[in-house]
């Protein structure tokens, strides 16, 4: 789920001070790997769902004052849930969220959550033929319209640079920090990603 090459100075300085981060949420998710069952892709629907929608209910008003317009995605985990036999209105949400005190937060924040629509690309594919569905019947969010996923991220990139200067940097990279932390211990708490601690201690023993 982590975010793709390239980009300017505010960009660069974003993934350098977040590459750990991206790296143990990447390695403590659950896709492409056996056993994954139905029961374990409807519990990651609703742990996305639970965080996506109250971020977004949060957050995406403040980006378009920001100058940043971002497409809900909330939305499409909803449809994904009803698809599956699930009622989002039973979903817990996120209660805590990280504080953006200034736009440059905002932007860092989105940061995390535009970022993670790349990895959708190779995600959606996989869960559509390992469940024999589409975006019609459960994967929207990961698997819906791919191909507007790049321009997405363009747009982002271009917004990021044009309205967070590198002065600026430092504060979005402490907003991307803490929402990596606040989504990873949302979804370890959901049982759906394995404790950050646990990464990490995996992450070293790969590298050992």
């Amino acid at each position: 789920m982590s975010a793709a090459a390239g980009g300017g100075a505010v960009l660069t300085a974003l993934r350098t001070a977040t590459a750990e981060d991206h790296q143990l949420l990447d390695g403590s998710l659950p896709f492409m790997r056996e056993p994954y069952s139905r029961e374990d892709y409807v519990r990651t629907l609703a742990a996305f769902y639970g965080f996506v929608s109250a971020w977004e209910d949060e957050v995406l008003p403040r980006a378009k004052r920001a100058g940043l317009d971002l497409a809900a995605q909330a939305p499409r985990l909803h449809a994904d849930l009803v698809a599956v036999g699930a009622d989002p209105a039973k979903v817990e949400r996120v209660s805590s969220l990280p504080v953006l005190d200034a736009d440059a937060a905002v932007y860092g924040s989105a940061y995390v959550l535009v970022g993670s629509r790349l990895g959708a690309r190779v995600i959606g594919p996989w869960l559509m033929q390992h469940f024999g569905i589409d975006a019609d019947t459960g994967c929207s969010y990961f698997g819906g319209e791919p191909e507007a996923t790049g321009p997405a991220w363009r747009y982002f990139r271009e917004r990021l640079e044009a309205n967070v200067g590198q002065e600026n940097a430092a504060r979005a990279a402490d907003a991307a920090h803490d929402t990596f932390v606040q989504f990873h211990t949302w979804l370890a708490t959901q049982g759906v990603a394995q404790p950050r601690e646990a990464s990490n201690s995996r992450q070293a023993a790969i590298a050992s």
